[in-house]
């Protein structure tokens, strides 16, 4: 190849500049009397500045500005060139070896990957942990009775106690469940959604032992004189100490009467509970006389004493006699309410011994409509 081209082949390799900066030894040199090198004024020179020279022998040492005459063409010149300077136009990869590493323009990194050590230094410092969020605005739930709302935060947040009920997220229901009311006598329960259910009227009866059918006779009420209930499982035919006629709630019944001259009293203390909205006085009764015409002479009365107040619930004489059970009722004004009041019977005979009346009573009942 003609020396000039190259030398231009350098050039655009761009590979003088790199042997320049290398250094004076890998710079070309032209020795006189080099075989092919001809001097004079028709024959191809280098010059220009390429560096100093120790004498005219024409040898130049290493520079900058190398390029060929423009007076003159040159044929065959053949100028020697170091061994760094071969053609590489085509440079070879260092084959067997990789980069290291580090970033080649034209071979890929195959070095061998990081393997070391996890980072174990000190944790990030970043923002503050936020605590979760609880609940959604604009949600609403119950703790117990109390009524808590979710606020923007996430949080809940509690408000007052409901009254009743506490159901849904809402306060709700017009009584607390499980409680209980009276409305005019009507016992009221209210319900597992704070609504009030009727169990309908409520009927109590006030007397104690009202049949005279409990152990021991007369229990639950008071006796100042002879005794009055007797056993009356059948009629008795007129037996002494047998009554005429057999209970009409067996065994027993209360027998008033029967003597001359007697006074014979029963009587029981009773409260009437202050919600009662209905009281009924009830009684049977069957009179037995031997006495003739329509003059009493002999009676029975059942009586209500309330403070000074005296109530008369029936009253009944030798006149009423009848050897089957009666009934008898009578309505109490709602004023006793609330009052503890003593329910008295009384039977009263005359001195007649040979005409006698007996009053026999049974089944009495003295009932209030109204809550327990």
């Amino acid at each position: 190849m003609p020396i000039l081209n190259r030398l231009d082949r350098f050039v655009e390799l761009g590979w003088l500049a790199l042997l320049v900066a290398a250094g004076g030894g890998c710079a070309p040199r032209v020795e006189p009397g080099d075989v092919g090198a001809v001097k004079g004024d028709a024959s191809p020179t280098l010059r220009g500045h390429i560096g100093q020279s120790d004498d005219d022998s024409g040898v130049t040492e290493a520079g900058a500005d190398l390029q060929a005459a423009t007076d003159a063409t040159v044929t065959d010149a053949i100028v020697p060139i170091d061994a760094m300077a071969a053609d590489v136009s085509s440079p070879m990869p260092d084959a067997g070896h990789t980069d290291g590493g580090k970033p080649d323009a034209s071979l890929p990194d195959v070095g061998s990957p990081d393997l070391g050590s996890p980072d174990l230094g000190p944790p990030d410092v970043g923002a503050p942990d936020v605590p979760p969020r609880e609940c959604t605005a604009p949600a609403q739930r119950c703790l117990g009775l109390i009524l808590q709302s979710c606020d923007a935060d996430g949080a809940w947040q509690s408000g007052a106690a409901c009254p009743f009920l506490c159901a849904a997220g809402a306060c709700t229901g017009v009584c607390v469940p499980g409680s209980n009311q009276c409305v005019g006598g009507d016992l009221q329960i209210c319900d597992a959604g704070g609504a009030w259910q009727s169990t309908g009227a409520s009927t109590r009866e006030l007397v104690v032992n009202p049949a005279f059918d409990l152990a021991p006779m007369e229990v639950g009420w008071a006796n100042p004189g002879v005794p009055i209930v007797y056993a009356a499982t059948a009629p008795g035919g007129g037996a002494t100490g047998h009554p005429d006629v057999a209970a009409q709630s067996l065994p027993n019944l209360a027998w008033f009467g029967g003597l001359a001259s007697s006074d014979d009293r029963l009587s029981q203390s009773i409260a009437i509970p202050a919600g009662a909205t209905k009281l009924t006085f009830s009684l049977d009764y069957a009179i037995v006389t031997g006495k003739t015409g329509l003059t009493e002479t002999d009676t029975f009365d059942a009586e209500l004493l309330a403070g000074t107040q005296v109530i008369s619930l029936a009253h009944l004489s030798n006149v009423n006699a009848t050897d089957t059970w009666t009934p008898v009722s009578m309505p109490l004004p709602a004023t006793l309410a609330g009052q503890t009041v003593t329910l008295q019977l009384r039977g009263v005979t005359n001195a007649n011994n040979n005409r006698i009346t007996s009053f026999y009573v049974d089944t009495l009942s003295l009932q209030a409509v109204a809550c327990p």
